[in-house]
């Protein structure tokens, strides 16, 4: 996993095609979880996939190949400097299609980047938003993505936010 840190650029070997992704925000407790599935091509066999994540908690993952095999990593590292999310798989991913699915949940940041809350007052009373900002590189801090320019997916297929 080392090869990974430092890098300026994510790996190219696993390419995201489209994303669905699920939200569920608590406004009260000013959390939210999510699952994000990533249709991928792996353009070269791999034991790894490398993407972008910052202070998210990651809970479950799974790769699900076009041939109906799921794989489980055997490690999951989210590095906070390098801003990165290694999956490690003791098998080899090989070259095609598949889906990544991932399940996580984060607190709604202050920092005014990717997935934030930010207050308003309502007859009198303080109540909670959640509010978005995911450019140039801040979608990780809502969701594990590939968050380059070089190769986002700008089209989100299903997007499904519950507020609670």
């Amino acid at each position: 996993m080392e090869q990974f840190k430092g890098q300026a650029r994510l790996p190219e070997f696993a390419i995201p095609k489209r994303y669905d992704l699920y939200l569920k925000t608590d406004l009260s407790e000013c959390t939210f979880s999510g699952t994000v599935q990533v249709n991928l091509n792996i353009v070269e066999d791999t034991k790894f996939l490398v993407l972008n994540a910052l202070e998210l908690v990651i809970h479950h993952v799974w790769y699900t190949s076009s041939h109906n095999k799921t794989y489980r990593p055997s490690d999951v590292v989210l590095d906070g400097d390098d801003e990165i999310l290694v999956l490690v798989f003791d098998e080899v991913l090989g070259v095609g299609e598949g889906v990544l699915g991932i399940e996580f949940s984060a607190a709604l940041n202050e920092h005014l980047k990717g997935f934030y809350r930010c207050a308003y007052v309502d007859g009198g009373v303080k109540k909670n938003m959640a509010v978005t900002q995911f450019e140039a590189v801040e979608a990780r801090r809502c969701f594990p993505c590939w968050d380059e320019p070089a190769v986002k997916v700008h089209i989100i297929e299903n997007f499904l936010l519950l507020l609670i």
